[in-house]
C-alpha cells in the first residue's frame, strides 16, 4: 500500500498526502517520505520517481543482494532483512531510494524499522534539514531492531546451555548447529548493513548532506557493536557445542566404565565355567552330588565380591 508524507522545511508542517499527488517538481523546502509495498506495481512506481531501471530490474528479478549505487541525482540502496521467529525465521528485503526531494522506502511486508519511523517522524522532523533525515532514522531504527534480535538470539543460546547441563538430548546436537547457522545468517545481514552505512558515512554523495553523513558515522558505530555481539554469540555457540561434545564423551566414559566393571566381574565366572566344562574323567567334582550347586555358588560369589570391591573403591 502506497503512503506519502509531505514535509515543509520552511513552515515545519507535515501531513499525509496521496502518492499520486506528489508533484514532479516543487520547491526545495518541501520534501517527501514515500513508502511502497513490493508488489507487481513496485518497479513501475519506483522508476517513475527516478530510480535506475537497471538496479530495480536486478532487485526484482532475482534474490536481493546488498548493494548501493549512486546515480545522477539519487542514491539507491538494497538490503536483505532477516529476523528470528518462533516458527520460521523471517526473510525480507528493504529498498531505499534517496534524492534531494524525497526518500522512498519499500519492503515486501511491514518491517519494524519502517513502523518505528512512521510513529516517530512527527517528533524527529523538527531536526530535519533534508530527506537525509529519513534515511538516517530508518537505518538507525533498523540497527536498533538488529540489537533486539541479538537479545532474542542470546536468550536462545542460554536455553541451549541449560539443556546441555540438564542432560544429553538426541535433538540437542541438531538444535545447536541450527542456531549456529541462524547466527551466521544474522551476522552476514548485519555486516552488509554496516558496510553500506559506513560507505555512506565515508563518502561524499551529492544527495547526502554533511550533517547526515556525520550522523551515519554514529549509526555505523552502533552497527559495529551489534556485529561484535553477533560474534560473541557465535563464540558462545562454539563453546556450547564443545561443552555438549564433552558431555557426550563424559557420558560415554561412564557407560564404558560400567560395562568394563561388569565384564571384569564376569571374568571369574567365565573361568570357573570353562574349567568345569572341560569334562576330564579325573575331575573329582564331576561325580559329586553338590558339584553343580558349588560351581554356581562359586561363580555368583566371585562376581558379587568383585562388584562390591569396585563399589567400595568408587569405580562403580
Amino acid at each position: 500500500m502506497a503512503k506519502a508524507v509531505e514535509f515543509n522545511l520552511a513552515t515545519r508542517e507535515f501531513g499525509v498526502i496521496p502518492f499520486e499527488d506528489i508533484p514532479p517538481d516543487g520547491p526545495k523546502e518541501v520534501i517527501y517520505w514515500i513508502h511502497l509495498d513490493i508488489d507487481e506495481t513496485f518497479p513501475e512506481r519506483i522508476i517513475e520517481l527516478g530510480a535506475p531501471p537497471d538496479e530495480v530490474a536486478k532487485f526484482v528479478d532475482g534474490e536481493v543482494q546488498p548493494q548501493m549505487s549512486e546515480e545522477e541525482g539519487g542514491l539507491f540502496i538494497a538490503l536483505p532483512y532477516w529476523a528470528p521467529g518462533r516458527g520460521e525465521d523471517r526473510n525480507d528485503r528493504l529498498v531505499i531510494f534517496l534524492t534531494d526531494r524525497f526518500c522512498l522506502t519499500a519492503c515486501a511486508s511491514p518491517l519494524p524499522c519502517i513502523s518505528e519511523f512512521d510513529h516517530s517522524y512527527r517528533l524527529e522532523f523538527r531536526y530535519a534539514a533534508s530527506p537525509g533525515f529519513i534515511l538516517f532514522l530508518v537505518l538507525e531504527f533498523l540497527i536498533e531492531d538488529f540489537g533486539s534480535m541479538v537479545s532474542q538470539l542470546d536468550v536462545e543460546c542460554e536455553r541451549i546451555d541449560e539443556r546441555i547441563h540438564g542432560g544429553v538430548e538426541p535433538q540437542l546436537n541438531r538444535d545447536i548447529l541450527a542456531l549456529k547457522r541462524r547466527v551466521l545468517v544474522f551476522k552476514r545481514v548485519v555486516g552488509h548493513t554496516r558496510s553500506i552505512v559506513s560507505r555512506i558515512a565515508g563518502r561524499r554523495i551529492g544527495v547526502v548532506t554533511d550533517a547526515c553523513r556525520e550522523s551515519m558515522g554514529e549509526v555505523s558505530g552502533q552497527a559495529q557493536a551489534v556485529l561484535t555481539s553477533a560474534d560473541s554469540l557465535r563464540d558462545m555457540l562454539d563453546s556450547s557445542f564443545d561443552s555438549y561434545r564433552s558431555e557426550l564423551a563424559q557420558r560415554l566414559n561412564e557407560i564404558m566404565k560400567v560395562l568394563t566393571m561388569v565384564s571384569l566381574a564376569m571374568l571369574p565366572m567365565t573361568l570357573i565355567a570353562g574349567i568345569y566344562g572341560m569334562n576330564f574323567q579325573s575331575m573329582p567334582e564331576l561325580g559329586w552330588a553338590m558339584g553343580y550347586p558349588m560351581a554356581i555358588g562359586l561363580m555368583v560369589a566371585s562376581g558379587v565380591t568383585l562388584l562390591y570391591f569396585f563399589k567400595r573403591r568408587g569405580w562403580l
